[in-house]
Parts: C-alpha cells; sequence; structure tokens
C-alpha cells in the first residue's frame, strides 16, 4: 500500500484525498518519518499518559508475544522500510518504463536502488530511493529532498502475482499525461510524504514544517505504525502501570488513519477526542455519492459510521483482528457468525434468518453475488489496482440508482444490464416497497430537489439516525430558503453532537443575521478544537458590527486558535486561502491579499486562490487588477471552468460582452454538471439575443437541477419573450409551487397568463 491518491477536479485545481488504508477492507498501509523524535503531550490527556513516553514495539512484545507476533508479520510493520535488500519489492535490474514523453528507468547498485526520471523542472536526474512505501497490493518509493521534505514517485510497482496482472511497473495517473509544473506531478506538494501520508504510516509523527525557511523536520516514535500508534505511549505500562486503551472510543483511535480527514494539531493520542485533532469530511460530494456511500477515497470512518452496525455498538475489532490487520473469518462466514439463524445475544436486535441463501442473495450458491460483500459492500478501485468495499452496509439500492446517479451495488456486476433492470429484479424479489432510508433523502438534497427540504430537516433533527448523515443534512440545507432549514440549523447548532454541530455551522447563514452571534457564541467554548475553530470562523464577520468587548474578545480567542490550526497547515496553499477569507471578513483587506499571495507562492496552480482574490480586488476597488489576477491563473490552469467563469464575469463588467460570451461558454464546457454555469451561459446568450440557443443552454441546466429557481424563472422569462407561452407558463407555474408567497413569481406567472396589472 502507498501514498492515498490525488485526483484532479474538473476545473483543474486538486483534491487531496489525507489518507488512504490498504487492500481488502481494514488492512493498513503505514509509513515512518526521517528522524526519531517524541511529541509533546496532548494537552487533553491523563497525568500519566502525559508523563508517558514511547519504548517501541520490541519492548512490547517482551511481555505480548502472541500480538507481537501477529503485528511483526502485517502490513503495519512492514509498511515503510528502508530500500534496501528484501524490502524492495519492484524491479531494478536495469528496468525501463516510459510514461509522459519520459522514459523513467530502474537500476540497482548492491543493496541500494535508484530511479532515473523527470525532475521538478523536466529535467532526467538520477535519484537515490530512500524508503520504500508499502508493499500490497503495491509498493511506492520514497525520494528525499535536501529540505527535509520526502516525495512518493508517481510510478509504482504492482506487487500482485503474475497470473492476476502483477508484478509490473505502471503509472498511478494512467489516463493523464502528467509532466513537470502539473499539480500531479510527484515533486509537487500533493504527493508529499511530510503532509499527505506521515501522519497516518508511522508513529506519534511531528510534521515539524518551517514556513520561513519551507523546510521540514518531521519527526516520528517509530518507523513503522508500532503498537504504541493505537496504544499511546507505553513507558508507564512497561515499567508497571496500567495500560489505558479505551475500549468505548476504538473508533476514535482507528478513525485519523482510516478516515477522509484533515489534520487540525500534532500530538494525538488514543483516548484523545477525534475532533480535537481531526476535521473529518462530513460526506461531501464528490468525495462520496449523493447518498453517503463512498465515490473517492475516504477510508472507512465516513461510510462505517452511517451503517446500522455501528449504530448498534459493533466496532472495527468486531470483524478484524486488529494486531494482525487480517479479517476474523474469510468470505460469508465472517458475516454469518452474526447475521444467522441463531444471532449472538450481544447484538439483540438482529433478526434471526438464514442470510446464507439463494432466497436472500437471489444468487446461485458460491456464485459471485452470493458473497455478502457483493451486495452490502460494493467495491470501487482506487490507485489502480486497489480494490476497496464500502462500509455503509446498506441493502442494495439500484432504485436510487437510477433517479441519482449513486452507486449501484448490483450494476458493479451487472454493468451490461444497468440498474434499472437491477431495480426491478429487487422489487420482483423484495417487492416494490423499500424500507425508508436517509441515503434516499441525501440524495434528493444533492439533487437540490425542492421538496427535500422538510425531509432534511426532519432527518437533521433525528437523534435516531446517524450523526454524520445528519451533519450533511443540515450542509444540504444551506442550499434552501424556507423556515425548515432555518430551524433546523439552529437546532442543529445547539445540538449535543459534535458532527452535527459541525454540520450546522456549514449553514450558519441560514440562520437570520440579528440571531446568528447568539447562536455561534456558545460554541466558542464547545469542548472540541474542530467545533470551536469553526465557530470561531463563522462568527469573525461579527466583529465588524455593534458587540460587546467581553463576545468580541472570545471570537478573537477562537480566531487565534483558528490561525494557529492554519499556521499548523501552512505547507498546504488552503490553509492560507482559509485566512485570507477570514482575515477579510475580520476587514483586514490587506492580510487577506498577503494570505492569498502566499497560497500561491506554495501552489502557483491553486485555483480557489486565484479566483479568491482577483474578487478581493472587486469588492475593495481594485477590478481591473482583479482581471490581470485571473489572466495569469488561465495561463497557469487553462482548462479551469471556475477561472473561466470568473473571467466571463470579469469581462461583463468591464462591458466586453462580446468577449464574456466567450468564456461563459468555455466555463460551461469546462464544468458540463455545473447548472450554474448553465444559468450564466444561457443569459449571455439571451443577452446576446440568441433565444433559441438560450433556451437550449438554460434547458440543459434544468435537467441538472430540475428545481433551481433561477433557471426556471430564467426559462419562463425567455420562453416567454421567444413567444412559447406554454412552456414558459409551465415553468412559472412551478416556481409558483414552489414560492407561493413570492410576489416576484406571482406577478412573472400572471403576466405569462396576460392577467391585468400582473406586472405591476
Amino acid at each position: 500500500m502507498a501514498l492515498g491518491s490525488i485526483e484532479r477536479h474538473g476545473d483543474g485545481s486538486i483534491r487531496a484525498l489525507v489518507r488512504r488504508t490498504s487492500a481488502f477492507l481494514i488492512a493498513f498501509a503505514l509509513i515512518g518519518g526521517c528522524h526519531k523524535d517524541n511529541p509533546p503531550p496532548a494537552a487533553t490527556q491523563s497525568n500519566a499518559q502525559a508523563e508517558a513516553h514511547y519504548v517501541g514495539s520490541d519492548t512490547c512484545g517482551k511481555c505480548h508475544a502472541e500480538q507481537y507476533a501477529k503485528w511483526h508479520a502485517s502490513q503495519h510493520r512492514f509498511a515503510m522500510q528502508i530500500a534496501e535488500g528484501g524490502s524492495v519489492l519492484g524491479n531494478f535490474a536495469d528496468a525501463a518504463f516510459e510514461y509522459a514523453g519520459t522514459e523513467s528507468k530502474f537500476t540497482r547498485s548492491g543493496e541500494r536502488v535508484s530511479v532515473a526520471t523527470d525532475d521538478a523542472d523536466g529535467a532526467v536526474r538520477v535519484f537515490p530511493v530512500a524508503f520504500t512505501f508499502g508493499v500490497a497490493p503495491l509498493q511506492q518509493y520514497l525520494i528525499a529532498f535536501g529540505d527535509g521534505r520526502l516525495q512518493a514517485l508517481g510510478i509504482a510497482w504492482d506487487s500482485r502475482p503474475k497470473d492476476v496482472g502483477g508484478q509490473r511497473w505502471y503509472h498511478l495517473y494512467p489516463n493523464e499525461s502528467v509532466k513537470a509544473h502539473d499539480v500531479l506531478h510527484w515533486t509537487r506538494p500533493s504527493q508529499n510524504w511530510n503532509r499527505m501520508c506521515a501522519d497516518c504510516h508511522s508513529t506519534a509523527v511531528v510534521k515539524g514544517y518551517d514556513a520561513t525557511a519551507h523546510a521540514y523536520h518531521t519527526t516520528y516514535a517509530e518507523l513503522s505504525v508500532g503498537c504504541e500508534a493505537c496504544h499511546g505511549p507505553g513507558s508507564v505500562h512497561a515499567a508497571g502501570g496500567k495500560a489505558a486503551m479505551p475500549v468505548a472510543k476504538q473508533i476514535d483511535v482507528c478513525a485519523p488513519c482510516h478516515a477522509r480527514r484533515s489534520q487540525l494539531v500534532d500530538g494525538y493520542r488514543p483516548g484523545a477526542p477525534l475532533l480535537d485533532y481531526y476535521l473529518p469530511t462530513l460526506l461531501d460530494t464528490p468525495q462520496y455519492f449523493g447518498d453517503g456511500q463512498m465515490h473517492d477515497e475516504v477510508y472507512v470512518y465516513g461510510s462505517f459510521v452511517q451503517s446500522k452496525m455501528y449504530q448498534r455498538g459493533v466496532q472495527c475489532s468486531d470483524c478484524h483482528e486488529v494486531h494482525g490487520a487480517t479479517l476474523r473469518a474469510d468470505g460469508n462466514p465472517l458475516c454469518t457468525r452474526c447475521h444467522s439463524p441463531t444471532p449472538p445475544p450481544n447484538f439483540p436486535t438482529l433478526v434471526a434468518k438464514n442470510y446464507d441463501a439463494p432466497e436472500h442473495h437471489m444468487h446461485k450458491e458460491g456464485a459471485v453475488g452470493s458473497r455478502c460483500v457483493d451486495c452490502h459492500m460494493p467495491s470501487r478501485v482506487y490507485m489502480g489496482i486497489d480494490v476497496r468495499h464500502d462500509h455503509t452496509f446498506r441493502a442494495p439500492r439500484p432504485d436510487l440508482a437510477v433517479r441519482f446517479g449513486v452507486m449501484d451495488a448490483c450494476a458493479v456486476c451487472h454493468a451490461d444490464k444497468g440498474s434499472e433492470w437491477a431495480s426491478r429484479a429487487v422489487a420482483e424479489h423484495f417487492g416494490a416497497e423499500r424500507r425508508p432510508h436517509f441515503g434516499a433523502t441525501l440524495a434528493a438534497g444533492e439533487a437540490r430537489l425542492f421538496d427535500a427540504e422538510p425531509d432534511l430537516a426532519n432527518l437533521a433533527g433525528d437523534p435516531n439516525s446517524p450523526a454524520m448523515a445528519r451533519a450533511r443534512a443540515l450542509v444540504l440545507l444551506g442550499n434552501y430558503r424556507r423556515g425548515y432549514s432555518s430551524d433546523a440549523v439552529k437546532a442543529g447548532l445547539k445540538d449535543n453532537d459534535p458532527l452535527v454541530n459541525l454540520g450546522a455551522l456549514r449553514s450558519v447563514d441560514r440562520v437570520e443575521p440579528p440571531l446568528r452571534l447568539r447562536y455561534l457564541l456558545p460554541l466558542l467554548d464547545a469542548p472540541v478544537r474542530a467545533v470551536r475553530i469553526e465557530a470561531a470562523r463563522a462568527a469573525a464577520s461579527a466583529l465588524h458590527g455593534p458587540i460587546a468587548e467581553a463576545d468580541a474578545a472570545r471570537i478573537r480567542k477562537g480566531l487565534a486558535e483558528y490561525e494557529a490550526v492554519q499556521a499548523y497547515n501552512a505547507d498546504w496553499p488552503d490553509a492560507h486561502s482559509n485566512l485570507a477569507i477570514v482575515r477579510a471578513e475580520s476587514g483586514d483587506l490587506a492580510g487577506a491579499e498577503q494570505a492569498y499571495r502566499d497560497a500561491l507562492a506554495l501552489e502557483p496552480q491553486w485555483v480557489p486562490a486565484i479566483a479568491n482574490l482577483a474578487d478581493l480586488y472587486r469588492a475593495s476597488g481594485r477590478d481591473p487588477e482583479g482581471g490581470k489576477v485571473i489572466e495569469a491563473g488561465l495561463a497557469r490552469v487553462p482548462d479551469s471552468a471556475e477561472l473561466h467563469y470568473a473571467y466571463a464575469l470579469w469581462l461583463t463588467r468591464a462591458h466586453r460582452s462580446a468577449e464574456a460570451l466567450g468564456e461563459y461558454r468555455r466555463a460551461a464546457a469546462l464544468g458540463p454538471a455545473d447548472a450554474s454555469y448553465a444559468y450564466a451561459y444561457g443569459l449571455a446568450l439571451a443577452g446576446a439575443n440568441q433565444l433559441r440557443d438560450a433556451l437550449a443552454e438554460l434547458e440543459r441546466g434544468h435537467a441538472l437541477s430540475v428545481d433551481d429557481a433561477d433557471l426556471l424563472e430564467a426559462l419562463a422569462t425567455i420562453n416567454h419573450q421567444f413567444g412559447d407561452q406554454a412552456a414558459a407558463a409551465r415553468y412559472a407555474q412551478r416556481l409558483v409551487e414552489m414560492y407561493p408567497f413570492e410576489q416576484r413569481y406571482q406577478a412573472l406567472a400572471g403576466s405569462i397568463a396576460g392577467r391585468p396589472g400582473a406586472g405591476s
């Protein structure tokens, strides 16, 4: 296993997956650091834990021989090694591999190995390999640079057996042409070990980034992920003290590495609250499908905490032997230990039933489709060859795949027949009625269906639903206008679950401005850092208005903590973008400008900083400078839909409508799934009096987002101008149905119908 893959957005920006697991289910892939040291003790730990230090897995093995032996043979133990001798699985016997016009050569000299490949400037140079990274199903290789960086080579070794296509060199981005200066090139920040991998892949990592020198001094306590990575520093226990592995928080012990998340600070130790150190992704798309199933690499946690199994008390160790990182049984016997005619008494809600039978799984015994994981844990392939399984453990819903395009477990095997066929087959076997599932509500909200708002609000407020799903519902409610969303967000801000708080904070704009600060202030004192800093960010704009000095001081304290988190992440451009946004909201425009420039110094192709810096100039009366920023950005990222759209808006403001029309067209072509681009391009076409083309583009956008009020209004208005009164009336009527008290829509419908005074 190896470095988590990075995906490129359609707009040319990058999407960094912070951590990854290894092969089937939960076998870990782990790495170490360059220098040994101990991290500072976590502030939330007990005195005994704070005083403890790391002693290494070999010390643990002296008393815990059985557990040590399992660990010693696991992928934990072998995930990162010094690149010499038997640790190197790849063919370095003068082997060659060609990619994107560059031939890379792999050579061996005694025990050490090297690769000749393209450097950051495109020139081919010889690089000694410092470490192997992962073992199965692939192995990557880490190159050391003089500034403390380790970079993961984009060419990996497929370590699977030859009979399944392995034992070969291959590139992690086979369908692209990643060359020097590309954000995905192996020398760029997106492929950096110190930030992207180290915290999860060794024990007690301190990243050690020096923002002034732009260098790293990354330290670790053990090269691999050892015993103390999961049990905490062992010196007190080794000296005869009591071990403190809080079983009730096992998910928090696994989640730091098995979650799609960002890191807030160093120093996590088992038993500490997860959200003091990490901020999990809240089922955002495209990381997840609209219904909450995995889409990109999301590493189990966000999926598992949605599941009924998790809600009923199932833990990782119920299915996984954690010391050897193996399953407790192979195939269906793993599941039928509990899901059987005689379920275990510790899970009393289980239904006694023979699930491992054709009457249930609809397939012949032993055939593909008869395995529990085929239907309840559909798989996707990452890094070219690594098969992962979804951990939401839900029943197949091909009907949702038909409606919303989400992952369909049936279609994974029956791709030739499709989801409509599968939906009919499931209905014939189990009946047309399906149990309600929050995934349908989330998918409808992701599609921005108007009628989904009350269902999302109900889900957000349902204490019996998974907190992760409730949080996502609150995020989606930020797209809606009515009182359902406002009331649900207010309740979410007061909820006792921090994940729910985080979802509500993402949609805090739905709370009326006069009331907003009242709901934010208590969260500035939340028990976990992730909530406190998000609340401070949301409250920053309140510093502009009349506010009690005591409240202002609380906000400033929260912002100081927020800025400390961004400083910790100063080796990544989004931290500087985050600082810029907060500084702008706090009124520090000069500080915001500098933060955006710092982001672009780290990554010149960072699209959010380019677009936001230009918008900062617009808002501060320097719009001509903003245009130059966008033009320079487009020269670096010519295929960014977001930048073409921003440039179109700038050209429109500059009264260069003909040029703007071309930029709107380009944005819509580069972002074909974004209804907002179709809307803007359609309006631009209408402004150029190209009404037929305008209607075609607006209809395309309407198909992407059928209840988008702006698109409906534009279609009603332009069809009315075009002379198609039936179509105009249809769209206007939908607006009136959605917003019966909106006078503008009532007037539009009346004008189309020709009612006297309707347009007044």
